[in-house]
C-alpha cells in the first residue's frame, strides 16, 4: 500500500542520512547547522519521525557532498 511504500521511503531517508553524517565526522548540532534546520527537526529525520520536506532534505543532502538527484524516492539504492 502507499502507507508501506511511503514508510519504507521514510525509513530509507533516515539510515542514508545519519550515515552519511557519520562517514563525514558530523555532529547533529553541526549538520543541523549547516543545513538551517534545528537539532530536533535533524533527529526526527535521522529516526524516521517526519516526512522532510523536499527544501530540507536538499539542504542536508548538500552539506553531506550530495544532491538530491542521488536519492530517488521510492529507490532504494546506496548512494
Amino acid at each position: 500500500t502507499k502507507e508501506i511504500e511511503m514508510k519504507r521511503r521514510d525509513t530509507w531517508i533516515s539510515i542514508t542520512v545519519r550515515e552519511l553524517r557519520e562517514r563525514n565526522r558530523l555532529s547533529r548540532r553541526e549538520l543541523a547547522r549547516r543545513s538551517g534546520i534545528s537539532a530536533s527537526a535533524l533527529q526526527c529525520l535521522e529516526e524516521g519521525r517526519n516526512h522532510p520536506n523536499l527544501t530540507t532534505l536538499e539542504a542536508v543532502l548538500e552539506e553531506l557532498g550530495h544532491e538530491l538527484t542521488t536519492v530517488r524516492v521510492g529507490d532504494v539504492r546506496e548512494i
